[in-house]
């Protein structure tokens, strides 16, 4: 091996090292059955995490799921589980203070004067356990200071997804998964209908009237080309509404990774794509930099199935197992309608946009 070759690899491994745990090490955590959840310090995220647990252990009393049905469900445990460690440990120490979600058309509950809310904003068609697992992620990183993730879809006509699902009901598969189990760290927000980003993010602006907004948007890499395109656009209508409502408003972006890059065979593959997306990053920060705004970048990166493995590959083990969710799912269970998303055919490359 050239020093060249060992230099990318150990690059790689330092910028993928979730993925290493996550990927080789699923198999080994899957939770057992009638295994207690772990215990956290923090009450509030001791209730979010049996709430989960319950979740997951409740699969083996579903006759009709078979084992790697259930297997598929529970590989997100262990990334679930990791995160609510870090996130308990940031409220123990009073770097996260949990805050109340607003009801649509209300403003946000509570005393403080400053609110540090993220914002996830996408098509979520549907909402599934990637994007769970990155906005836990996003909270448990140290390089976040939000307290509350606000899921909102996009409800606005978009010409590049004609057969885009209708709002009403993409909002309510999000719902189903989140309402009762995430709250009050993870929370879906019903304010997009008819909105796209620039819109739902001055509805959030407005909910916030007279008080200080610290948001951050939370990205995917492969949707970072796309914010920086309408950045500009996007900052000039959020400073006038905030303007308009008595908002101190502040904003950034925080970037979750994918971490396709372990498909690559070739030491000049590796290599060429480290390059191409530390580039696309260090561009991005310059450019919020540039604009008085804040960016980070997740220090783990994400490898799990989109929602194109969802609707392509009817791959329905990536949507939280919540009771309300898979009384949706049994008839395809029972028949065996649903694919694994775990095996993919050979001459079909790995995608997993978040």
């Amino acid at each position: 091996m050239d020093l060249s070759t060992a230099a990318c690899r150990l690059r790689l491994y330092r910028y993928t090292e979730s993925v290493s745990r996550i990927a080789l090490g699923l198999y080994r955590r899957l939770p057992a059955a009638g295994t207690p959840p772990p215990v956290y310090a923090s009450r509030l995220v001791m209730r979010v995490a049996r709430r989960v647990h319950r979740v997951f252990a409740d699969l083996d009393a579903r006759p009709f799921l078979g084992e790697d049905a259930r297997d598929e469900f529970r590989r997100y445990a262990a990334l679930f589980e990791d995160s609510l460690s870090r996130i308990d440990a940031k409220v123990s120490s009073g770097r996260l203070a949990p805050l109340p979600p607003p009801r649509a058309g209300r403003q946000f509950r509570g005393h403080s004067a400053t609110l540090r809310i993220g914002v996830f904003i996408g098509s979520f068609d549907p909402f599934q356990m990637t994007h769970l697992a990155a906005a836990l992620q996003f909270l448990a990183s140290d390089r976040s200071t939000s307290d509350i993730v606000l899921v909102v879809p996009e409800g606005a006509p978009d010409p590049r997804k004609p057969r885009k699902t209708d709002y009403e009901f993409r909002f309510e598969l999000l719902r189903l998964q989140l309402e009762g189990v995430f709250s009050p760290l993870i929370a879906p927000l019903d304010i997009g209908a008819g909105a796209d980003t620039i819109g739902i993010v001055e509805r959030i602006i407005a909910l916030s009237a007279g008080r200080r907004l610290e948001l951050t948007h939370l990205l995917g890499s492969d949707a970072l080309a796309l914010a920086l395109r309408y950045l500009d656009a996007d900052i000039a209508s959020w400073r006038a509404a905030a303007t308009r409502h008595g908002v101190d408003f502040h904003c950034g972006a925080f970037v979750v990774p994918r971490a396709e890059l372990r498909y690559a065979n070739d030491s000049e593959t590796v290599q060429r794509s480290l390059r191409r997306r530390e580039a696309e990053l260090a561009r991005a920060a310059n450019v919020y930099a540039s604009r008085g705004l804040s960016f980070a970048v997740d220090e783990k990166s994400l490898a799990m199935p989109s929602s194109t493995d969802f609707r392509t590959r009817g791959a329905l083990t990536i949507v939280f197992p919540a009771d309300a969710v898979l009384a949706r799912l049994e008839l395809l269970f029972r028949y065996a309608m649903n694919r694994p998303w775990a095996v993919r055919p050979e001459d079909e490359g790995p995608e997993y946009a978040i």
